[in-house]
């Protein structure tokens, strides 16, 4: 019977210390009044019974730290989210259309969480102040409402506070020291509590890592970036299409794939208009330009050709997209856009919730091709001169100079011409950083055996880029190496990253190759894709003004009363040397062992993509979706989405 009063005992021990507990647990928290509804019930007549002032019981201690529980777990989980990322979406999806309402009662969460906040702190503070009245040699007086007055920034230069510090440090007492600490630290977290909790808990828009993966292209990197791009090498006649003839403007692949598009665009735009014959631009910042180009069958992606026209102290660069890249990349973005809608919703995948994103973009680092030329002023070529001047292009630094160079005997025995002629050709290394040279014919003058004329060198680079995509818009380059010490001069090489290209006679022919009869542009005198964009927009009679003036004069208002057209020029060459070197190794991308042209499709693809690609953060993939034909480790490029 013994055994069983002890038993019982212990038990109603252990039971009131439990109830004990989760009655400290309410009154930390604030709710003390629901421990005193069943007291308010029970009769009055019974006399309350003793309380003790201190109780030593671990379980009541961690009932009292009830106050601390609830901020401490909303930080934690908020600081953890914010940490490692969560997809909601471009809006709140519980409450779509209504982002500003959520907005507000987030604030007012976040509110609440700074209350609480500072409720924790205070409850620490009061601690430490009965502690040491109780247990220590006491406190300063200034220090005895400090537990309440540590919000007020302001506090910490009162009288009050001052005096118990220098009480603190007067008398080298430790703890007093450690009490005015305590305060410092739990008055800068209560005047950071409200910010830091907006800031926290308040969603961001901003680009998401929505997806990773590794792909091969079908080929090597000399397939793809030849530092020696011959037409041999990289393009081949697929009996319906010679890049070389008429039929090349209709074929994606060839280096002249671009030209309907920039027939449009030259012949649309107004300012090269032949009514506006001077292309005077007097602002150096509308000499940045942008231009869209289309392909043929769509084989090659819309992408964009941006730069700059050289003006005052500029240069005139043109880079663009990489067009073997820009189809799988483009592949690759449909794709995973497709299995995201069609994913299964789980609360607890965050990836599950990327059909509401709200904006795109797919990211790709490559070669891209980057493009300068310069053209030296224009000289009176007369029928037997056999020097003309080109621009000397230095490696690395911008081109001030010009020299001679001895024209080819095929140009000495021209014949008169009563439109423009451009003629492709190889200049030596005396001219610098070139990849081939154009010399720029006008017409003929009437009267005299002269023309006016002038030299364009040409510098081509491969070089790092990142071509960026959404789904919607071109693909566009960006260039990742310049020189920051030449930044006024526009997109110079950096030594270290821009690859000079040299081309050959074959492939120069393929870049231009005559207008076909039924396209536009087409002249009875058969010209070239490039000269018949030259002569559509003007450059040929802005300088001739006035009828039957001598070459001289011709000569003299090409360079005095038309100096744009100049520059002008510059920008074609620049446009279409760039578009053509964008194209190289893109049949690469292709089964072209099939005809016709409208039946090739991308070889050694599989639209199926391992979910792990769609993970954010995800470096890499298990299961590429395009594998290299050769073994070239860095054939292998790396394909980034972000979602917004």
């Amino acid at each position: 019977m013994g055994l069983f009063q002890r038993k019982k005992a212990a038990f109603l021990s252990w039971t009131l210390l439990h109830i004990s507990a989760i009655k400290a647990f309410f009154r930390a928290v604030g709710l003390e009044s629901l421990v005193l509804v069943r007291q308010f019930m029970r009769s009055n007549t019974k006399m309350e019974g003793k309380k003790p002032a201190i109780r030593n019981s671990f379980l009541i201690a961690l009932g009292k730290c009830g106050v601390h529980f609830l901020p401490a777990a909303a930080s934690i989980t908020m600081l953890y989210i914010n940490i490692k990322g969560y997809w909601i979406g471009a809006q709140m999806v519980a409450m779509h259309g209504e982002s500003s309402v959520s907005i507000a009662l987030l604030q007012l969460v976040a509110k609440m969480q700074e209350l609480l906040i500072v409720a924790s702190l205070a409850t620490a503070l009061f601690d430490i102040l009965r502690f040491e009245l109780l247990y220590g040699s006491g406190i300063p007086l200034g220090l005895l409402g400090s537990g309440i007055t540590f919000t007020q920034i302001s506090y910490f230069w009162s009288p009050d506070f001052l005096g118990a510090l220098r009480y603190g440090i007067s008398e080298k007492k430790k703890k007093k020291l450690c009490v005015c600490v305590a305060l410092l630290l739990a008055g800068l977290l209560a005047t950071t509590a409200g910010p830091a909790s907006a800031i926290l808990m308040i969603p961001r828009q901003q680009a998401w890592a929505a997806g990773t993966l590794d792909f091969y292209l079908n080929g090597t990197n000399n397939d793809f970036w030849p530092s020696q791009l011959t037409y041999e090498g990289q393009l081949q006649d697929w009996g319906i299409s010679d890049c070389r003839n008429f039929k090349a403007t209709s074929t994606a692949v060839c280096p002249a794939g671009g030209y309907h598009s920039l027939w449009d665009h030259f012949t649309a735009s107004t300012i090269y208009n032949v009514n506006d014959v001077l292309y005077e631009v007097n602002n150096p910042d509308t000499r940045q330009v942008r231009m869209d180009i289309d392909s043929p069958l769509g084989y090659v992606p819309t992408h964009t050709i941006s730069g700059n026209i050289r003006g005052l102290s500029l240069e005139t660069w043109m880079y663009t997209t990489h067009a073997a890249t820009d189809r799988l990349q483009k592949l690759l973005n449909d794709v995973w856009q497709s299995e995201i809608f069609q994913m299964r919703y789980s609360a607890l995948h965050d990836r599950s919730r990327y059909e509401f994103f709200s904006t795109s973009t797919s990211t790709l680092r490559t070669q891209v091709p980057v493009v300068r030329v310069g053209c030296a002023p224009g000289q009176n070529l007369s029928e037997g001169q056999t020097t003309i001047e080109f621009p000397v292009v230095p490696p690395f630094d911008y081109w001030i100079n010009t020299t001679n160079l001895s024209l080819p005997e095929i140009l000495l025995n021209a014949r008169r011409r009563d439109h423009a002629k451009i003629t492709w050709f190889e200049l030596p290394p005396d001219f610098g950083a070139t990849t081939a040279g154009a010399l720029v014919e006008l017409p003929w003058d009437t009267y005299t055996s002269t023309r006016v004329a002038f030299g364009c060198s040409i510098d081509a680079r491969w070089t790092d880029g990142i071509i960026s995509y959404d789904g919607q818009a071109p693909h566009e380059a960006h260039i990742l190496h310049t020189r920051p010490s030449k930044r006024d001069k526009e997109y110079l090489p950096d030594s270290n990253h821009w690859r000079r290209i040299a081309v050959d006679a074959d492939w120069l022919a393929a870049l231009t190759p005559p207008v076909p009869k039924t396209g536009p542009g087409y002249e009875p005198w058969d010209p070239s894709t490039i000269e018949s964009i030259f002569h559509a927009t003007g450059p040929t009679t802005c300088a001739f003004s006035q009828k039957n003036l001598s070459a001289h004069n011709q000569t003299y208002n090409w360079n005095h009363h038309s100096p744009s057209a100049i520059t002008f020029t510059e920008y074609v060459l620049a446009i279409v040397f760039a578009d053509g070197l964008s194209r190289v190794g893109s049949f690469r991308a292709f089964n072209t062992t099939v005809s016709p042209i409208t039946s090739w499709l991308v070889q050694n693809y599989t639209n199926i993509l391992d979910d792990r690609s769609l993970r954010p953060r995800r470096h890499s993939t298990t299961l590429p979706s395009l594998h290299a034909m050769k073994d070239d480790p860095k054939a292998m490029y790396k394909f980034r989405l972000f979602a917004m």
